[in-house]
C-alpha cells in the first residue's frame, strides 16, 4: 500500500484566513490611495455642474419658488436676471442641493473687475450658511474646514457690464 497524503481540516481553514487576510489588506490599500482622488473628483464634478446650471436660464424659463425645477439665473439675453436671483435668495439652502443634486457645501457670489459688491441685493452671496463674508463680498479661506475645494470663476453680464461669479464647493 502507498501512503497518500492528506488534507486536514485546519490547513483549509488556516489557508482560508490568510486568503480573505490577504484580500481585505488589498482592497483597503487600494481603497486609501485612490479614495482622495476620487472625492477631489466628484467636488469637481459637482462644482462644474453647478456652473452650467446658474449659467442656464433654468427651468422652466420663468421659474419661481413654486415652479423651479433648475434654478438658472441668466434670461434669454444670455445676461443676469436680478428677478432670478431674488427668486433664488428665497430658496433654502437644503432644497437649493436638493434642486442640485449634490452631496457637497457650496457657495457663490459675483463682483464687477474691481472686486467690490455689485448687485443691488441684500445679500452678498449665496449658499452655506457657514460662509461670513466682509463688506467687499469676500471672505477667509482659512475659516472653512473641507477636505477638497474648487473654485470656478465665470464671466457673465450684468447691466452692461461683465461680473465675476466665483463659485466655491466643498466636502
Amino acid at each position: 500500500m502507498s501512503k497518500k497524503s492528506q488534507v486536514w481540516v485546519t490547513d483549509i481553514i488556516i489557508s482560508l484566513i490568510i486568503f480573505t487576510t490577504a484580500i481585505l489588506l488589498s482592497v483597503k490599500i487600494t481603497n486609501t490611495a485612490f479614495g482622495d482622488d476620487i472625492d477631489f473628483e466628484n467636488v469637481e464634478k459637482e462644482a462644474d455642474y453647478i456652473s452650467e446650471i446658474l449659467m442656464s436660464q433654468g427651468f422652466p424659463e420663468n421659474w419661481n419658488k413654486s415652479s423651479v425645477i433648475r434654478p438658472g439665473l441668466l434670461n434669454r439675453e444670455k445676461t443676469l436676471d436680478i428677478s432670478k436671483l431674488n427668486n433664488f435668495c428665497n430658496l433654502t439652502y437644503p432644497y437649493t442641493k436638493t434642486l442640485f443634486s449634490i452631496r457637497n457645501d457650496y457657495y457663490f457670489f459675483f463682483r464687477d473687475n474691481s472686486l467690490n459688491k455689485t448687485l443691488n441685493i441684500t445679500k452678498c452671496g449665496f449658499g452655506s450658511g457657514d460662509i461670513i463674508t466682509d463688506e467687499n463680498c469676500s471672505f477667509d479661506l482659512s475659516l472653512l474646514q473641507y477636505n477638497d475645494l474648487v473654485k470656478i470663476r465665470r464671466f457673465l453680464v450684468y447691466d452692461s457690464t461683465i461680473i465675476e461669479m466665483d463659485i466655491y464647493v466643498w466636502n
